[in-house]
């Protein structure tokens, strides 16, 4: 069995993400609101090493680091379907 970069995907990475996401028309005052608490939660020692016991990092991005990592994983799959011919089934 081939490996991944084998397969034709050099450099390639795969990481699961929980993001934290709000309706789109919730107000920028609400979003850093958000974004300062979660970021205060997540920074704690106690929750980083408790995450980091289960090999699990925490990175607390911002809107814009957000939004860039979801087209980039948007970019890469449609990618994958295309050149292995997968197929949607809803």
């Amino acid at each position: 069995m081939p490996t991944v970069a084998e397969s034709g995907y050099p450099g390639f990475e795969l990481t699961t993400d929980f993001i934290l996401l709000a309706p789109g028309e919730t107000s920028d005052e609400i979003i850093s609101l958000l974004q300062r608490e979660v970021r205060q939660a997540v920074s704690t020692p106690e929750f980083k090493e408790r995450f980091r016991e289960q090999d699990i990092w925490i990175v607390a991005a911002t809107p814009a680091q957000t939004a860039a990592r979801i087209e980039t994983g948007y970019e890469l799959w449609a990618d994958v379907v295309k050149r292995t011919g997968m197929k949607v089934d809803r």
